[in-house]
């Protein structure tokens, strides 16, 4: 702590900036050293105060990014859809002047089509997650945003798959964004329903737990599938933008569940294993302190 010393040596309060490396995380801060003096000069205490910077300027970086990249979003969709467009008329032209070369190319043409939709579709979802606005907080039933998405499913849940709810009363009411908290459920269980191909049990529960120190009460839902689980080396990957195991996948959707729940000062868990299924626990404060 050379500004310790520096205080020490010249008697005056010293601030300085320090960074340090955890891992793959810089944490920034500030130090300031205050002496405190009597009336004749006499240093008596030292006053050592420690302010970490990271959150500002981690969010500052991420305002800047999301700007940026949020533009040139933008900038690809005009000239994607002119190309599908072209595209499409180029594929007419050969089917009316040129049959056979038309049915060649149709395995060609549909490659073409398909990537230019999965970009398209990548950049809508990109969108989707930097254009979410701060929640709009009110009084929400967890029953009936359920029942919401469970709806929205509902022609995948039969005899092979099953889809049971199980809601404690005290854990039925939170202060929530219920637009927000319904798309991110909705995300959690269509990973679920994919993971299942068909097959298996989904299980959601909620119930109410309570600090015993401080009191704090907390929602915490359960969304608990039979799947084959998710590899170990690929669980601290799934929440990353654009990271996907899927065929046709953005790799989107969990990233803005992520950014959901913690808008909402909410906490997700994952615990999966291979051949064992996969659950995700979400914590979320009942109340949100303004």
């Amino acid at each position: 702590m050379g500004c310790i010393s520096e205080s020490i040596q010249s008697k005056e309060a010293v601030q300085k900036d320090f960074s340090v490396s955890k891992g793959k995380q810089d944490i920034k801060g500030e130090i300031s050293v205050i002496p405190f003096k009597t009336n004749f000069n006499y240093i008596y205490a030292y006053l050592l105060e420690i302010r970490d910077l990271t959150e500002p300027i981690i969010s500052e970086r991420q305002r800047v990014w999301s700007q940026t990249v949020k533009k040139l979003a933008h900038d690809i969709k005009t000239p994607l859809a002119s190309v599908q467009l072209t595209l499409k008329t180029l594929q007419l032209k050969l089917r009316d002047e040129a049959q056979d070369t038309a049915h060649r190319m149709a395995k060609d043409f549909d490659h073409i089509s398909k990537e230019l939709n999965h970009v398209r579709e990548m950049t809508r979802q990109f969108l989707k997650f930097s254009n979410l606005e701060a929640p709009n907080f009110s009084e929400v039933i967890l029953s009936q945003i359920l029942q919401k998405v469970k709806s929205h499913f509902h022609s995948y849940f039969n005899g092979q798959l099953t889809f049971d709810i199980q809601i404690d009363n005290d854990a039925d009411t939170l202060i929530a964004d219920e637009n927000q908290l319904e798309m991110a459920l909705q995300i959690f269980i269509e990973n679920a329903i994919d993971a299942l191909k068909g097959k298996g049990e989904i299980a959601l529960s909620a119930n109410l737990e309570q600090e015993l120190d401080s009191g704090k009460e907390s929602i915490v839902i359960e969304i608990a599938d039979s799947g084959p689980g998710i590899l170990a080396d690929n669980q601290g990957k799934i929440f990353e933008p654009y990271f996907t195991t899927k065929k046709e996948g953005t790799g989107m959707g969990l990233a803005i569940a992520q950014k959901i729940i913690r808008d909402h000062s909410g906490e997700i868990e994952l615990v999966s294993r291979a051949n064992f299924g996969t659950v995700f626990r979400i914590t979320l404060p009942k109340k949100i302190n303004n």
